[in-house]
């Protein structure tokens, strides 16, 4: 299932824009736009990483059962539904931030020789 996710967010992602993207960004304005675009997709990602962070801590308060018998296997269970989701999210972050700060410095690059 995981995997399955994963290579649809690949997709939706990476692909699907660049077939929608026909024309490839020439001016200062196109990158600051796709700067943004970026960002915003950095921060939904993090956004996840923060939810799936709140979401072990909270299942595992409510969810542990009887302290004697340690973690149940409930909890071991939501613990690497969410590790796989956050590991995921983080890479993801990391290059469309990667992405955010590359179209930011071609824009101002680009400011830089038009003024």
């Amino acid at each position: 299932k995981i995997l399955k996710m994963t290579m649809f967010l690949f997709v939706l992602t990476f692909i699907l824009p660049l077939a929608v993207m026909a024309d490839v960004p020439q001016t200062a304005e196109d990158h600051r736009q796709l700067a943004e675009a970026y960002q915003k997709k950095a921060e939904a990602e993090r956004e996840i990483i923060r939810e799936h962070e709140k979401m072990k801590i909270e299942y595992r308060e409510h969810s542990a059962g009887n302290p004697k018998f340690g973690e149940t296997r409930w909890v071991k269970k939501m613990d690497r539904h969410c590790n796989a989701l956050i590991g995921k999210a983080k890479v993801l972050a990391e290059e469309f931030q990667k992405f955010a700060d590359w179209h930011g410095m071609r824009a101002a690059e680009l400011e830089g020789e038009e003024g």
